[in-house]
């Protein structure tokens, strides 16, 4: 793990089913790192597989006791977690 460093994930417009594959190895890189900020702004659409991705991170990095912040969280992200019922699990603040 790198220390003392803090990793930025910028999220693609669409955190959807089909584009996780090239997501996927960028939240696994964010988890060598001591802090992590997840930048929201872009994301336009967000389906449940791909907010169940981000949970699965935030667990990851819960266990490893990392620091992880969201900065910008789109209105999209934010309608999406609502409507499914994800918005304390995906540790938002919308």
């Amino acid at each position: 793990m790198t220390k003392n460093t803090i990793f930025t994930v910028d999220f693609p417009s669409e955190v959807l089913i089909h584009t996780l594959e090239s997501l996927s190895p960028l939240l696994d890189k964010a988890l060598q790192h001591s802090e992590i900020n997840l930048n929201g702004q872009a994301i336009s659409k967000a389906d449940t597989a791909g907010l169940q991705l981000i949970m699965s991170f935030l667990k990851s990095s819960e266990i490893q006791s990392l620091q992880v912040a969201w900065i910008n969280p789109s209105v999209s992200l934010c309608t999406s977690a609502r409507m499914l019922g994800l918005v304390r699990e995906l540790k938002l603040e919308c």
